[in-house]
Protein backbone atom coordinates (compact mmCIF):
# COMPACT_ATOMS: atom_id res chain seq x y z
CA UNK A 1 0.00 0.00 0.00
CA UNK A 2 3.01 2.13 0.58
CA UNK A 3 4.58 1.79 -2.41
CA UNK A 4 1.20 2.39 -4.40
CA UNK A 5 1.14 5.81 -2.53
CA UNK A 6 4.23 6.93 -3.40
CA UNK A 7 3.01 5.80 -6.66
CA UNK A 8 0.04 7.73 -7.33
CA UNK A 9 1.58 10.87 -5.42
CA UNK A 10 4.64 10.55 -8.04
CA UNK A 11 1.80 10.18 -10.96
CA UNK A 12 0.21 13.48 -9.64
CA UNK A 13 3.30 15.48 -9.84
CA UNK A 14 4.26 14.62 -12.93
CA UNK A 15 0.72 15.73 -14.68
CA UNK A 16 1.34 18.86 -12.48
CA UNK A 17 4.61 19.57 -13.98
CA UNK A 18 2.82 18.66 -17.51
CA UNK A 19 0.06 20.87 -16.42
CA UNK A 20 2.70 24.16 -15.50
CA UNK A 21 3.98 23.16 -18.78
CA UNK A 22 1.53 23.54 -20.98
CA UNK A 23 0.78 26.66 -18.94
CA UNK A 24 4.12 28.52 -19.51
CA UNK A 25 3.88 30.67 -22.98
CA UNK A 26 5.71 29.43 -26.58
CA UNK A 27 4.95 28.95 -30.29
CA UNK A 28 4.45 25.00 -29.33
CA UNK A 29 1.58 25.81 -27.19
CA UNK A 30 -0.17 29.11 -28.87
CA UNK A 31 -3.26 27.01 -29.69
CA UNK A 32 -4.01 26.11 -25.84
CA UNK A 33 -5.78 27.58 -23.69
CA UNK A 34 -4.99 26.76 -19.65
CA UNK A 35 -7.44 27.24 -16.82
CA UNK A 36 -6.58 27.05 -13.26
CA UNK A 37 -9.31 26.33 -10.99
CA UNK A 38 -10.70 25.22 -6.90
CA UNK A 39 -13.33 23.43 -6.05
CA UNK A 40 -14.37 22.96 -2.81
CA UNK A 41 -17.46 21.15 -1.19
CA UNK A 42 -19.10 20.50 2.21
CA UNK A 43 -21.47 17.47 2.51
CA UNK A 44 -23.53 16.46 5.26
CA UNK A 45 -25.11 13.00 4.60
CA UNK A 46 -28.05 10.75 6.20
CA UNK A 47 -27.88 7.10 5.43
CA UNK A 48 -30.13 4.28 6.79
CA UNK A 49 -28.30 1.23 5.74
CA UNK A 50 -24.45 2.00 6.35
CA UNK A 51 -23.23 -1.50 6.54
CA UNK A 52 -25.13 -2.25 3.45
CA UNK A 53 -26.55 -5.06 5.64
CA UNK A 54 -29.00 -7.53 4.48
CA UNK A 55 -31.15 -8.16 7.73
CA UNK A 56 -33.08 -5.33 9.52
CA UNK A 57 -31.74 -6.27 12.64
CA UNK A 58 -28.10 -5.31 11.36
CA UNK A 59 -28.71 -2.13 9.79
CA UNK A 60 -27.35 0.93 11.34
CA UNK A 61 -28.21 4.34 10.27
CA UNK A 62 -25.24 6.77 10.71
CA UNK A 63 -25.04 10.31 9.60
CA UNK A 64 -21.82 11.61 8.45
CA UNK A 65 -19.56 14.84 7.17
CA UNK A 66 -17.43 15.10 4.36
CA UNK A 67 -14.93 17.74 2.98
CA UNK A 68 -13.50 17.84 -0.61
CA UNK A 69 -11.00 20.43 -2.38
CA UNK A 70 -9.73 19.81 -5.98
CA UNK A 71 -7.21 21.60 -8.06
CA UNK A 72 -8.44 21.32 -11.79
CA UNK A 73 -6.33 22.17 -14.83
CA UNK A 74 -8.22 23.06 -17.29
CA UNK A 75 -6.75 22.77 -21.13
CA UNK A 76 -8.60 24.10 -24.29
CA UNK A 77 -7.08 22.31 -27.77
CA UNK A 78 -8.95 24.01 -30.13
CA UNK A 79 -12.71 24.42 -30.35
CA UNK A 80 -13.86 21.04 -29.59
CA UNK A 81 -11.67 18.98 -27.40
CA UNK A 82 -10.33 19.89 -23.95
CA UNK A 83 -8.00 18.45 -21.17
CA UNK A 84 -8.65 18.56 -17.42
CA UNK A 85 -5.76 17.57 -15.13
CA UNK A 86 -7.37 17.24 -11.33
CA UNK A 87 -5.65 16.44 -8.13
CA UNK A 88 -8.41 15.60 -5.47
CA UNK A 89 -7.86 15.85 -1.48
CA UNK A 90 -10.91 14.51 0.39
CA UNK A 91 -12.07 13.52 4.46
CA UNK A 92 -15.18 12.08 5.28
CA UNK A 93 -16.11 11.69 9.32
CA UNK A 94 -18.77 8.76 10.11
CA UNK A 95 -21.10 8.98 13.34
CA UNK A 96 -21.34 5.95 15.54
CA UNK A 97 -19.30 4.52 13.12
CA UNK A 98 -15.41 6.34 13.51
CA UNK A 99 -13.23 3.61 12.28
CA UNK A 100 -15.45 4.07 8.92
CA UNK A 101 -13.93 7.68 8.92
CA UNK A 102 -11.47 8.00 5.87
CA UNK A 103 -9.06 10.29 3.55
CA UNK A 104 -8.53 10.28 0.57
CA UNK A 105 -5.64 11.39 -2.21
CA UNK A 106 -6.68 10.87 -5.62
CA UNK A 107 -5.77 12.19 -9.72
CA UNK A 108 -8.52 12.33 -12.41
CA UNK A 109 -7.41 12.69 -16.21
CA UNK A 110 -10.51 13.64 -18.05
CA UNK A 111 -10.93 14.30 -22.06
CA UNK A 112 -13.44 16.15 -23.69
CA UNK A 113 -14.90 16.88 -26.96
CA UNK A 114 -17.23 17.36 -29.58
CA UNK A 115 -17.00 16.16 -33.41
CA UNK A 116 -19.33 18.15 -34.73
CA UNK A 117 -19.78 22.12 -33.04
CA UNK A 118 -22.96 23.11 -32.03
CA UNK A 119 -25.62 23.80 -28.97
CA UNK A 120 -27.95 20.83 -29.49
CA UNK A 121 -24.90 18.46 -30.71
CA UNK A 122 -24.01 15.06 -28.51
CA UNK A 123 -20.16 16.13 -26.65
CA UNK A 124 -18.16 13.00 -24.98
CA UNK A 125 -16.56 12.29 -22.08
CA UNK A 126 -13.85 9.80 -20.89
CA UNK A 127 -12.14 9.85 -17.45
CA UNK A 128 -9.72 8.12 -15.48
CA UNK A 129 -9.31 8.15 -11.91
CA UNK A 130 -6.67 6.39 -9.53
CA UNK A 131 -6.63 7.39 -5.07
CA UNK A 132 -6.00 6.07 -2.24
CA UNK A 133 -8.32 5.65 0.95
CA UNK A 134 -7.10 5.46 4.01
CA UNK A 135 -9.30 4.25 6.63
CA UNK A 136 -9.47 3.64 10.97
CA UNK A 137 -8.69 -0.03 10.05
CA UNK A 138 -5.95 -1.02 7.25
CA UNK A 139 -8.19 -4.01 6.41
CA UNK A 140 -10.08 -1.52 4.73
CA UNK A 141 -7.44 0.76 2.94
CA UNK A 142 -7.81 0.77 -0.55
CA UNK A 143 -6.28 1.94 -3.58
CA UNK A 144 -9.25 2.60 -6.29
CA UNK A 145 -9.29 2.81 -9.99
CA UNK A 146 -12.64 4.02 -12.19
CA UNK A 147 -12.94 4.55 -15.42
CA UNK A 148 -15.93 6.34 -17.29
CA UNK A 149 -16.86 7.09 -20.72
CA UNK A 150 -20.07 9.10 -21.66
CA UNK A 151 -22.23 11.53 -23.67
CA UNK A 152 -24.09 14.71 -22.93
CA UNK A 153 -26.71 15.00 -25.71
CA UNK A 154 -28.92 18.68 -24.96
CA UNK A 155 -32.91 18.25 -26.26
CA UNK A 156 -33.54 21.73 -25.68
CA UNK A 157 -32.71 24.96 -24.15
CA UNK A 158 -33.68 22.84 -20.97
CA UNK A 159 -33.39 19.49 -21.00
CA UNK A 160 -30.30 17.58 -21.52
CA UNK A 161 -29.38 14.09 -21.42
CA UNK A 162 -26.11 12.09 -19.90
CA UNK A 163 -25.74 8.40 -20.36
CA UNK A 164 -22.36 6.16 -19.89
CA UNK A 165 -20.52 3.47 -18.86
CA UNK A 166 -18.05 2.75 -16.15
CA UNK A 167 -15.73 -0.01 -15.02
CA UNK A 168 -14.32 0.16 -10.97
CA UNK A 169 -11.92 -1.78 -9.34
CA UNK A 170 -10.72 -1.74 -5.98
CA UNK A 171 -7.72 -3.59 -4.13
CA UNK A 172 -7.65 -3.44 -0.07
CA UNK A 173 -5.55 -4.80 2.51
CA UNK A 174 -8.55 -6.67 3.41
CA UNK A 175 -9.70 -9.43 1.14
CA UNK A 176 -13.47 -8.90 1.35
CA UNK A 177 -13.15 -5.19 0.11
CA UNK A 178 -11.38 -6.36 -2.92
CA UNK A 179 -14.05 -5.48 -5.08
CA UNK A 180 -15.13 -4.59 -9.10
CA UNK A 181 -17.90 -3.94 -10.73
CA UNK A 182 -19.41 -2.12 -14.52
CA UNK A 183 -22.02 -0.11 -14.38
CA UNK A 184 -24.80 1.76 -16.79
CA UNK A 185 -25.65 5.12 -16.33
CA UNK A 186 -28.46 7.56 -16.79
CA UNK A 187 -29.22 11.16 -16.08
CA UNK A 188 -31.61 13.72 -17.08
CA UNK A 189 -31.04 17.33 -16.26
CA UNK A 190 -33.84 20.35 -15.99
CA UNK A 191 -33.12 23.93 -16.43
CA UNK A 192 -35.72 25.37 -14.64
CA UNK A 193 -33.72 29.19 -14.39
CA UNK A 194 -30.33 29.97 -15.09
CA UNK A 195 -29.53 29.25 -11.67
CA UNK A 196 -31.75 25.99 -10.42
CA UNK A 197 -31.53 22.46 -12.33
CA UNK A 198 -33.12 19.79 -11.15
CA UNK A 199 -32.11 16.35 -11.79
CA UNK A 200 -32.91 12.62 -11.60
CA UNK A 201 -30.77 9.64 -12.66
CA UNK A 202 -30.88 5.72 -12.80
CA UNK A 203 -27.50 3.24 -12.68
CA UNK A 204 -27.73 -0.54 -13.26
CA UNK A 205 -24.37 -1.99 -11.69
CA UNK A 206 -23.09 -5.64 -12.23
CA UNK A 207 -20.16 -7.06 -9.78
CA UNK A 208 -18.95 -7.04 -6.29
CA UNK A 209 -20.75 -6.05 -3.35
CA UNK A 210 -19.82 -6.31 0.22
CA UNK A 211 -22.71 -6.65 3.17
CA UNK A 212 -21.64 -7.08 7.17
CA UNK A 213 -23.57 -8.43 9.91
CA UNK A 214 -23.64 -9.56 13.36
CA UNK A 215 -22.49 -13.10 13.78
CA UNK A 216 -22.45 -12.75 17.53
CA UNK A 217 -24.87 -10.49 19.71
CA UNK A 218 -23.44 -8.20 22.86
CA UNK A 219 -23.83 -11.46 25.12
CA UNK A 220 -21.45 -13.57 22.95
CA UNK A 221 -24.65 -15.88 22.12
CA UNK A 222 -24.36 -16.88 18.11
CA UNK A 223 -26.76 -15.70 15.57
CA UNK A 224 -28.70 -17.73 14.06
CA UNK A 225 -29.38 -17.20 10.29
CA UNK A 226 -25.69 -16.33 8.50
CA UNK A 227 -25.72 -19.58 6.79
CA UNK A 228 -26.91 -18.07 3.44
CA UNK A 229 -23.73 -15.61 3.78
CA UNK A 230 -21.65 -18.44 4.09
CA UNK A 231 -22.98 -20.40 1.09
CA UNK A 232 -22.62 -17.77 -1.19
CA UNK A 233 -20.29 -15.48 -0.20
CA UNK A 234 -16.80 -15.11 -2.46
CA UNK A 235 -15.18 -14.06 0.89
CA UNK A 236 -15.65 -13.16 4.24
CA UNK A 237 -14.11 -11.85 6.98
CA UNK A 238 -14.57 -10.18 10.48
CA UNK A 239 -15.47 -6.58 10.22
CA UNK A 240 -12.89 -4.88 12.32
CA UNK A 241 -14.52 -1.08 11.52
CA UNK A 242 -17.70 -2.78 13.39
CA UNK A 243 -16.46 -4.70 16.20
CA UNK A 244 -14.63 -1.17 17.03
CA UNK A 245 -17.14 0.83 17.63
CA UNK A 246 -20.55 -1.50 17.32
CA UNK A 247 -20.96 -4.68 20.91
CA UNK A 248 -20.88 -8.20 19.57
CA UNK A 249 -18.91 -9.89 16.46
CA UNK A 250 -19.41 -8.73 12.97
CA UNK A 251 -18.45 -10.19 9.77
CA UNK A 252 -18.55 -8.98 5.79
CA UNK A 253 -18.99 -10.85 2.66
CA UNK A 254 -18.12 -10.05 -0.45
CA UNK A 255 -21.18 -11.42 -2.63
CA UNK A 256 -21.83 -11.00 -6.76
CA UNK A 257 -24.68 -8.95 -7.00
CA UNK A 258 -27.33 -6.91 -9.70
CA UNK A 259 -27.56 -3.59 -8.20
CA UNK A 260 -29.93 -0.99 -9.47
CA UNK A 261 -29.65 2.82 -7.99
CA UNK A 262 -31.35 6.01 -8.40
CA UNK A 263 -31.25 9.81 -7.31
CA UNK A 264 -33.19 12.58 -7.65
CA UNK A 265 -32.01 15.99 -7.00
CA UNK A 266 -32.03 20.12 -7.24
CA UNK A 267 -29.24 22.32 -7.60
CA UNK A 268 -29.33 25.82 -6.88
CA UNK A 269 -26.69 27.98 -7.61
CA UNK A 270 -25.93 31.90 -6.01
CA UNK A 271 -23.70 34.26 -6.41
CA UNK A 272 -20.89 34.05 -9.20
CA UNK A 273 -19.69 30.23 -8.00
CA UNK A 274 -21.20 29.23 -5.33
CA UNK A 275 -24.44 26.45 -5.19
CA UNK A 276 -26.00 23.85 -3.00
CA UNK A 277 -27.28 20.84 -3.73
CA UNK A 278 -30.11 18.47 -2.60
CA UNK A 279 -30.02 15.05 -3.55
CA UNK A 280 -32.07 11.57 -2.08
CA UNK A 281 -30.62 7.92 -3.86
CA UNK A 282 -32.04 4.55 -3.16
CA UNK A 283 -29.88 1.76 -3.89
CA UNK A 284 -31.51 -1.73 -3.80
CA UNK A 285 -29.27 -4.62 -4.17
CA UNK A 286 -29.90 -8.07 -5.03
CA UNK A 287 -27.40 -11.74 -4.88
CA UNK A 288 -27.61 -14.78 -4.48
CA UNK A 289 -29.74 -17.12 -1.87
CA UNK A 290 -32.16 -13.60 -1.23
CA UNK A 291 -29.49 -11.80 -0.08
CA UNK A 292 -29.35 -8.04 -0.88
CA UNK A 293 -29.85 -4.93 0.88
CA UNK A 294 -31.67 -1.77 0.33
CA UNK A 295 -30.18 2.04 1.19
CA UNK A 296 -31.52 5.09 1.27
CA UNK A 297 -29.09 8.68 1.48
CA UNK A 298 -30.31 11.92 2.08
CA UNK A 299 -27.34 15.15 1.42
CA UNK A 300 -26.97 18.40 1.44
CA UNK A 301 -23.84 20.25 -0.54
CA UNK A 302 -22.44 23.23 -0.18
CA UNK A 303 -19.94 23.48 -3.58
CA UNK A 304 -17.99 26.62 -4.57
CA UNK A 305 -15.61 26.95 -7.50
CA UNK A 306 -12.78 29.34 -7.48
Amino acid sequence: MKQLKRALLAGFSSLALVGMGLYIPSQANAALEVEWLHDFDVTAAINNNIGQASREADKIESASLGLNYSLLSNIEIGNRKAVTLKLFLEADRIDQLDELSSETVGVQFIYRWQNTLGYLEPYYQFNSSIQVDNYGVDQRDSTVSRTQVFVTKRLSDTFSIIAGVEHFLRDSDGTVFDMKHNRLFLSLDYIVTPFTTFYGSYGFRKGDISSTARIAECSGAPVLGIFPFITYSEERERDLAFEADQCGSWAAYRLEAETHTAALGVNMGFGESSAIDFSVGYADSKAQGEIGYQSTIFRISYLVRL
